[in-house]
């Protein structure tokens, strides 16, 4: 368990008839390459067409972007690129694949949640 999970978990046990409302204060660099970290490196890409590899060779800066646009307000999810798959009656279903970038910032959201 990370140091701001910890500290979410102490706050949430000391205000217990509180919500906690601002997510900003604990999504920092770490959380992103945490997440990061812990995306499918085979994943599929989004309707961006970057990969967890191709995203990476960006190093740092491309999550401090993220983080700066997260924080302040100014972050939109792209599209998702729509595919369909096959079921075993025969029929598709529709898959949603979201940008690697939006993945990154889901599961750090994921994390404080």
């Amino acid at each position: 368990m990370s140091t701001k999970e910890i500290q979410i978990a102490q706050l949430s046990r000391k205000h217990k008839d509180s919500t906690l409302h601002n997510l900003h204060g604990f999504i920092d660099i770490y959380a992103l390459y945490g997440s990061y970290k812990r995306l499918n490196r085979q994943s599929a890409s989004g309707v961006d067409g970057e990969t967890w590899q191709s995203y990476g060779k960006g190093g740092i800066g491309k999550m401090t972007e993220l983080l700066n646009k997260f924080k302040k307000g100014t972050y939109r999810a792209p599209n998702v690129r729509r595919v369909y798959i096959g079921k075993d009656s025969g029929g598709t279903r529709p898959l949603g694949i979201p940008t690697i970038e939006d993945k990154i910032l889901q599961t750090a959201v994921l994390g404080v949640l």
